[in-house]
């Protein structure tokens, strides 16, 4: 009688096992989508035979083992891959963070702070971070040309760079003006529309393979310093 009560008052819904295995199920689809990644990543380094940096967005700590995993699976070079972190996740992470953060640069992969200025920093905290790039944001970017031009952000941000020894890259280049006047700035890397747009993997290895036989186009660096 006991028994039978007990299990009439068992709430309604999804058991203990039934939520354990959903999330077996997300930390497997979390792996089979690195796995996928990294093999993507591969057989364009194999084909275009020039090597190439992926810019990844990390969402979630647990994936730095799946990270690790997949990387080694396909034989890629952590140090093609960048991950992109928000700045309010590093600048306010805990000490946990942090030590993510390690972990990934001892793995061999590079740390980047997306949309740089425009969250909440503590430049004391900046410093701390194994971090090696800032991205300028593309609301900056826009306001580099026109009649109301304003560059005090971009400069902030390339000085900061500078005085913390990590690069800029600026995000949202969609006008040759803009790629010109960054180049003026000192700004040595860039992404956005003028570039190449976002575009499935097959379309992106034959633009990759067409590039290595012809070479690059666009750049923001200088002649001078590709020599």
């Amino acid at each position: 009688m006991e028994e039978q009560q007990a299990r009439h008052e068992q709430p309604v819904g999804e058991s203990g096992e039934d939520r354990l295995a959903a999330l077996e199920a997300e930390r497997d689809e979390a792996v089979d989508r690195w796995k996928r990644a990294a093999a993507d990543f591969d057989n364009f380094r194999k084909r275009a035979q020039r090597e190439r940096e992926e810019f990844v967005t990390l969402a979630n700590e647990r994936l730095v083992d799946t990270l690790a995993e997949a990387l080694r699976g396909h034989g890629v070079d952590p140090k093609r891959i960048v991950i992109e972190l928000t700045e309010s996740g590093v600048i306010q992470g805990s000490d946990g963070a942090l030590v993510t953060m390690q972990r990934l640069r001892d793995l061999g992969v590079g740390l980047t702070i997306d949309d740089f200025g425009t969250g909440y920093s503590s430049l004391s905290r900046l410093a701390e971070f194994p971090i090696e790039s800032l991205k300028i944001p593309k609301p900056f970017v826009d306001k580099l040309v026109g009649e109301d031009a304003d560059e005090a952000f971009v400069d902030a941000i390339l000085r900061l760079g500078d005085s913390l020894g990590l690069a800029a890259v600026a995000e949202g280049i969609e006008h040759l003006a803009q790629a010109e006047r960054l180049r003026q700035m000192g700004c040595r890397f860039g992404q956005g529309y003028l570039f190449g747009r976002p575009a499935p993997a097959e379309e992106v290895e034959r633009l990759l393979y067409q590039e290595s036989q012809a070479g690059p186009r666009l750049s923001l660096v200088p002649a001078s310093r590709t020599a």
